[in-house]
C-alpha cells in the first residue's frame, strides 16, 4: 500500500544524500530532487515576476503617433503600479470579510489579530497611493499637454478596481457621486462586478454588525467586575470612572446628531464607534478636556 508518511521519509533521505554528495551545493541537490520526482526547477526571479510581461505592458500613444512623449512612460508607469496596488488591497479586502463574515468571531482570537493587521497594511498601502502623486508632480503641465489629446476619452474614472475597491469597503451605488455618468464609462463586465460588490455585506457594514454585539453599559455586570478590578479608591481610578461615564454620555449626545447625518448606521452602533474612538485614539485629549 502507497504510503505518504514512507514517501516523506524518502525524500528526506534523498535530500541528505544529495547535501552530502554536493558539500553546501544545495541547489544541485534540489535540482536532483525535481529531476527524480518529476517536480518543477528552480524558481527564477524573472520568471517568477512575469517580467516578460510587465515591463513589457507599456505602449505609449504618443510613439504610435510618431510624436515621442518622454513623460508618457511615468503616467503609464504610475498607473499601473495603481492598479497592482489595487489589486493588493482586494486580496486583502476579500480576507478580512470572509473572517468578519463568520456567524460568530472571538473578540480574542488570533483572527481578529490578523483583521487588525490587514486593515493596517491596507491604511499603509493606501498612504503609499497618495505619495505616488508627488512623482507624478514631477510631471509639469506641459509634459503632460504633449500626450494628452491623444488619450482621449480615456480616463482614471474609468478604473473599475477603484470602483469595485470602494464597493466593497461601504459605498454604495445610491451614495454615489455622478451615479448615471458613473455607469456610462465603464464597461459592461466591469459593472456587473461592481453591483455584485455593492449586493455582497461591505466591510464597513461587517464591522457595524460586530460592533452591535460588543459589550457596553447595557450589561451592567462586565462595568461592576471591572470597578472591582481597577476601584483602588486612587485619584486614578476614580478620575477613569468619570470619564468613562463622561465619555458615554457625550457619545450618546453625538451619535444623535450624526444620525441625521450618516443614516446607514444605527445609534447604538454609533454611540460604540464614538466611545471607542475617545477611548482609544483620544485618550488624551480627554484627558486634557476632563482636567480642564
Amino acid at each position: 500500500m502507497f504510503s505518504f508518511r514512507y514517501l516523506d521519509l524518502r525524500i528526506r533521505f534523498f535530500l541528505v544524500l544529495g547535501f552530502l554528495r554536493f558539500g553546501s551545493s544545495t541547489q544541485q541537490a534540489s535540482l536532483i530532487f525535481a529531476k527524480n520526482y518529476n517536480m518543477p526547477g528552480e524558481v527564477h526571479y524573472h520568471d517568477y515576476l512575469q517580467l516578460d510581461k510587465i515591463l513589457n505592458a507599456q505602449f505609449p500613444e504618443s510613439e504610435k503617433h510618431q510624436l515621442p512623449a518622454h513623460d508618457e512612460m511615468l503616467f503609464i508607469v504610475i498607473h499601473q503600479a495603481y492598479e497592482l496596488w489595487f489589486k493588493q488591497l482586494h486580496h486583502e479586502a476579500d480576507s478580512i470579510v470572509t473572517i468578519m463574515g463568520k456567524p460568530a468571531l472571538n473578540d480574542n482570537s488570533p483572527e481578529l489579530q490578523t483583521v487588525v493587521h490587514r486593515l493596517n497594511r491596507i491604511v499603509t498601502i493606501m498612504r503609499v497611493l497618495v505619495h505616488q502623486i508627488d512623482i507624478m508632480e514631477t510631471m509639469t503641465p506641459m509634459d503632460f499637454l504633449d500626450f494628452r489629446d491623444m488619450l482621449r476619452p480615456a480616463s482614471g474614472f474609468q478604473s473599475w478596481q477603484f470602483k469595485e475597491l470602494e464597493a466593497k469597503l461601504g459605498l454604495k451605488f445610491q451614495h454615489r457621486h455622478g451615479r448615471e455618468y458613473y455607469t456610462s464609462v465603464l464597461r459592461k463586465e466591469h459593472v456587473e462586478l461592481i453591483k455584485a460588490a455593492e449586493e455582497n455585506k461591505s466591510l464597513l457594514e461587517l464591522v457595524n454588525d460586530w460592533l452591535e454585539r460588543m459589550p457596553f453599559f447595557k450589561e451592567e455586570q462586565n462595568w461592576k467586575n471591572f470597578v472591582l478590578h481597577t476601584d483602588t479608591g486612587t485619584s486614578t481610578s476614580i478620575a477613569w470612572l468619570k470619564q468613562r461615564e463622561t465619555i458615554w454620555k457625550l457619545s450618546i449626545k453625538y451619535s444623535s446628531i450624526l444620525r441625521q447625518k450618516v443614516n446607514r448606521f444605527c445609534r447604538q452602533q454609533l454611540r460604540v464607534r464614538l466611545f471607542l474612538s475617545c477611548f482609544t485614539a483620544d485618550i488624551p485629549c480627554c484627558n486634557c478636556l476632563f482636567n480642564y
